[in-house]
């Protein structure tokens, strides 16, 4: 299980229930029941990666009237009091019960005082979320829907669009997938405004396949350039570690040099072990060091944030429990050679 993120970044996650339906049905009943069970295993999936990531998941008290297909609500799909429909029929009735159960989980939202209408109004997921973010409110917030409703991402900045305040999304994020989840955490930095503890916080939920040395987050002020605007290389840096690196080492098999430069291809960023004059060099590789777990590593392969200066040294991450992690271990300017 995910560590669980300190309340000042803490996201709400609110289910859509605008956005459940089953979007350009197929009119055969045995293929949008397939699409149907594909969408809903998604979604108990994505609910549950909440769960563990200890995120607040919320949901309107309506949401058993949305629509899953035309003409069947989401109510009748877990509840069916009479004759099932053929897309009901072929479902895995694991899978409906999973769904039950993390919908149940979800707290109502609008059961608190002062959110349920406006102007007389009922107000959606879609509308509280939208109104959190005109408000300002300090803790961000994205709609959770089925795979196939979520919003475009813009490249580089998931969910962020220009505006008065360019850390403001322009609409709110939709979430349907791993994928876009991970991009909604990868953009909350710029969007808060992260400082290195919050950011080290927020990437233990943004890079699965990384893990950090405890106290990392101190080592941002070894860099040479300032925090602020190294903090998106960062990023970029450890995105490219998590997405590509570990599939990299065990495609080849060990061969360092096919691993700097599949990574190189992939990511954009140079990376390479410490060569013979380094390793000669006890205090040089002393420097490289670290301790996580009780275990003591070296982490000689470095990522090369900029040519000549600003490194991130890592391990390829073999000891339990890291066993398909790279260790993110060491920020630095540069080490001793």
């Amino acid at each position: 299980m995910s560590a669980a993120p300190t309340p000042a970044w803490q996201p709400e996650f609110y289910l859509d229930e605008t956005g459940l339906e089953i979007a350009d049905a197929d009119p055969d009943p045995a293929t949008r029941g397939e699409a149907l069970e594909t969408a809903l295993r998604g979604l108990v999936a994505l609910l549950e990666q909440l769960r563990d990531d200890d995120m607040r998941r919320l949901k309107h008290q309506d949401v058993y009237w949305a629509n899953v297909l035309p003409g069947l609500t989401l109510y009748d799909l877990l509840y069916p009091s009479g004759a099932r429909t053929p897309e009901q029929a072929a479902l895995d009735p694991d899978i409906l019960a999973a769904v039950r159960k993390q919908i149940d989980a979800l707290s109502e939202w609008d059961a608190e005082a002062g959110w349920e209408q406006r102007d007389g109004a009922m107000l959606t997921s879609r509308d509280r979320v939208a109104e959190k973010l005109m408000m300002r409110l300090p803790e961000p917030a994205a709609l959770i829907v089925v795979s196939g409703h979520e919003e475009a991402i813009p490249e580089g900045r998931a969910g962020v669009s220009a505006g008065a305040d360019e850390r403001r999304p322009a609409v709110p994020f939709r979430v349907g997938s791993d994928r876009t989840l991970t991009a909604f955490y990868r953009s909350l930095p710029d969007l808060l405004d992260s400082d290195a503890e919050e950011f080290l916080s927020i990437a233990r939920v943004a890079y699965r396949r990384l893990a950090f040395k405890p106290g990392i987050a101190r080592e941002f002020d070894q860099f040479e350039e300032p925090y602020r605007s190294i903090r998106p290389k960062v990023a970029q840096a450890l995105a490219g570690l998590n997405d590509h690196l570990l599939d990299i080492v065990r495609d080849c098999k060990g061969d360092h040099a096919c691993i700097e430069e599949g990574f190189k291809g992939a990511a954009g960023y140079g990376i390479s072990r410490e060569r013979g004059r380094t390793h000669h060099n006890k205090a040089a590789m002393r420097e490289r060091e670290i301790t996580i777990d009780g275990r003591q590593l070296v982490c000689e392969w470095h990522l090369k944030i900029k040519r000549h200066i600003d490194r991130i040294h890592f391990h390829f991450g073999q000891p339990e429990p890291h066993k398909d992690r790279v260790i993110i271990g060491i920020f630095t300017s540069h080490l001793a050679l």
